[in-house]
């Protein structure tokens, strides 16, 4: 996927209610129609350039379901996984 295809970017303060307090972390939401996110490598040096604690990418789940993401973390040094969930409404 080009990076070009990116549809926003947003930086957001974790564990505050304030701008400009919390922990920063990058937020990348690729678009609805994303295949697939860009390969591991390209992810990572987007983290590191970011150089937040974390940075989050996010894409509307293949299942086709409006209300289904995948999300995937990234420090500037590693991918974090974690195991997936799901929330009932």
């Amino acid at each position: 996927m080009p990076l070009t295809r990116l549809t926003s970017q947003v930086t957001v303060d974790a564990f505050s209610t304030s701008p400009f307090a919390g922990n920063p972390a990058a937020v990348i939401i690729f678009p609805g129609d994303s295949a697939s996110y860009p390969e591991d490598e390209v992810l990572q040096k987007i983290a590191a350039e970011f150089n937040y604690a974390e940075t989050a990418y996010i894409r509307k789940r293949a299942s086709g379901q409006s209300d289904e993401y995948d999300l995937r973390w990234f420090t500037p040094t590693r991918e974090v996984k974690s195991e997936p969930f799901s929330e009932e409404s």
